[in-house]
């Protein structure tokens, strides 16, 4: 029953019942932070883990979000797309993107969706994109 139409409301101090309606909203917000997290969305200011380059050929499940790191190597414009190389120590993956490319020699993360080609080369369809600070200059 919602607090407004109890018929104890008249008599709980304003206080308490403020405090049951923080505590709603926050443990609703909480839910909707795992809900999201479970659907794979990307939850604003909290970095996924990324996995080693190498790794994404292991992946069975084509259509999977994850995130990688690494350096850009080479960039060049599609028809209707951008598409970047990024490179680690352990390989190389394409990076389709809509956004503007990064710079070359740039460090940064990228979260995106993994597909195949035809050839069953694996690539990512970028979803989100940062610029990591390399370790030395933080």
């Amino acid at each position: 029953m919602p607090l407004s139409t109890s018929p104890l409301s008249p008599f709980l101090p304003a206080r308490s019942r403020l405090a049951r309606h923080a505590t709603c909203a926050i443990a609703s917000s909480f839910a909707l932070c795992v809900l999201l997290a479970s659907c794979g969305a990307p939850i604003p200011g909290i970095s996924r883990p990324t996995v080693a380059i190498d790794s994404l050929a292991e992946i069975e499940a084509p259509d999977r979000s994850v995130s990688v790191a690494g350096t850009v190597v080479r960039r060049v414009a599609l028809v209707e797309a951008m598409a970047y190389l990024l490179e680690d120590d352990t390989g190389s993956v394409w990076v389709r993107t809509d956004r503007p490319l990064s710079e070359a020699e740039q460090q940064v993360t990228t979260t995106g969706t993994i597909a195949v080609l035809e050839t069953g080369e694996r690539y990512l369809l970028e979803t989100e994109r940062e610029a990591t600070v390399p370790e030395a200059e933080q």
